[in-house]
């Protein structure tokens, strides 16, 4: 492992750029001790299970560390890459840049799920992808940094950006860094993270081009060494049969961090065109290879800056996004609800075309504003948005409901019906206005009522069956 302390006071500066204007907002504050209370374990837990996975399958670490760079450069560093396709969500894993390509999911799943057992519903899978990342680079034997956490997960994911933002192994010097400079990145940025690839291997597939047909004309790249061209075309074929072997990116020292890669490009023996041109097209990018290629602390410290900023890109902080459960899930279900589930209520409760008087004025406004009359049917709008806790089950749902901002009809009758008023609809008020009163007094009955439901015509004894497959029944394999 790789001796950090002379960079650790610099990185901690760098970290203070990027963190200290949020300090202000304790719901919207990134911060190395943000768990400090809610689940002090998360860092050590996240080292535990990447260094498992690393010393079982080396190559996992530049994985992990590839993932987080796939995350950050769609739609912000949210976690988008590990949501799975549903109805309404077209997953990011099957992107041109993903596909076939972006893996250590299953390590990402079991660190979710030891952090659930020790600290349910706290820690981000977008702070596990960064600590991750973070962790892979260190055990590797490259640098360590501390990283701001404190980051939300996104509900959605976008195809469409990711197949748009992610650089390709054979984009030119100036499509690199327009796609970085998008991010908020710089020249610095793009060869210091573009040093990620001295550790990993790449697919035939990406580098074939170079290997036969750079620039349509049927010939190889030439500014590639012609011995270690010829070494790449014996494993490496024309025909789409060798399409999936793979490549290390540095020859040299495969599994260390190091800057091997930078001495690599200068010998012109960067497997990618996308790492070669940074010394073939650009003078700025070319002085910044050889510094890092003389001087591998100045690379180390320059590698950790750059993926503190990387990793503040667009982060959904405070009451955006949500925890979720499982990484390859959204968990909107519990505490979001869509807009065409309410849009009645504002446009047309009763069949009149007038909104539901009984919903409090300013938030029916606040609502309209992303839920149209007319489309917006998918958009997502918190249940419980007093005083928003999303990390805690507590009685703020009544309170809601007191002002009268139940986001739906079917929560706010509770408290105010039209019409005639009944025994009941008295008896509900009185509860909504304990129950909000009363925090303890919720959580004693909602237990008692949720053992009560548990009890609805059960069956017990002889009745039913087992499951061995909890989604079949036994004995029906169709």
């Amino acid at each position: 492992m790789a001796d950090n302390s002379n960079i650790r006071f610099v990185l901690f500066l760098a970290l203070l750029a990027y963190a200290a204007p949020l300090c202000f907002s304790k719901k919207s504050t990134l911060s190395p001790y943000f768990y400090k209370d809610t689940c002090p374990n998360a860092t050590a837990i996240v080292k535990r299970v990447v260094e498992k996975a690393i010393e079982k399958d080396t190559r996992m670490a530049a994985s992990l560390l590839r993932l987080h760079f796939h995350d950050c450069f769609v739609k912000g560093c949210d976690a988008s890459i590990l949501l799975d396709s549903t109805k309404n969500i077209t997953s990011e894993k099957g992107s041109n840049p993903n596909r076939n390509s972006a893996r250590g999911f299953e390590v990402i799943d079991e660190i979710k799920s030891a952090l659930e057992e020790a600290c349910p519903q706290v820690v981000s899978c977008a702070d596990i992808l960064a600590l991750a990342a973070r962790e892979s680079t260190n055990s590797s034997g490259g640098p360590y940094w501390e990283v701001a956490l404190g980051r939300r997960d996104s509900i959605n994911a976008s195809l469409i950006k990711s197949n748009k933002n992610i650089p390709a192994p054979n984009s030119t010097f100036k499509t690199i860094f327009d796609k970085f400079t998008e991010q908020g990145l710089n020249i610095t940025d793009v060869v210091a993270l573009s040093g990620s690839h001295t550790i990993g291997k790449a697919r035939c597939a990406s580098i074939k081009q170079r290997l036969y047909n750079q620039t349509g004309d049927s010939k190889p790249d030439l500014t590639l060494d012609k011995s270690y061209a010829d070494q790449l075309r014996a494993k490496c074929s024309n025909s789409g049969k060798d399409d999936q072997k793979v490549f290390d990116l540095d020859n040299s020292t495969p599994t260390t961090f190091d800057n091997r890669y930078f001495k690599n490009l200068l010998d012109h023996k960067g497997l990618l065109n996308s790492d070669q041109v940074l010394v073939t097209k650009n003078n700025e990018s070319l002085a910044l290879v050889k510094k890092y290629a003389d001087d591998n602390a100045c690379f180390f410290e320059q590698f950790a800056i750059s993926m503190i900023k990387m990793g503040n890109i667009n982060v959904l902080k405070g009451s955006h996004g949500e925890i979720r459960k499982q990484c390859n899930k959204e968990a909107r279900l519990i505490k979001n609800a869509r807009c065409v589930t309410f849009k009645q209520r504002l446009y047309n409760q009763s069949g009149d075309s007038k909104p539901d008087l009984t919903l409090n004025q300013s938030y029916a406004d606040q609502l309209r504003t992303r839920c149209p009359r007319s489309g917006g049917d998918n958009n997502l709008f918190n249940l419980d948005i007093y005083n928003y806790t999303p990390k805690k089950f507590d009685n703020s749902y009544f309170k809601n409901l007191l002002k009268n901002k139940g986001l739906l009809s079917s929560d706010q009758v509770l408290w105010t019906k039209n019409g005639t008023k009944t025994k009941n609809d008295k008896k509900s008020q009185e509860l909504v206005s304990k129950c909000a009163d009363d925090n303890d007094c919720f959580f004693e009955q909602f237990a008692i009522s949720m053992v009560k439901m548990g009890n609805i015509k059960v069956l017990t004894g002889s009745d039913g069956e087992i499951r061995k497959d909890c989604r079949k029944i036994n004995g029906n394999d169709a």
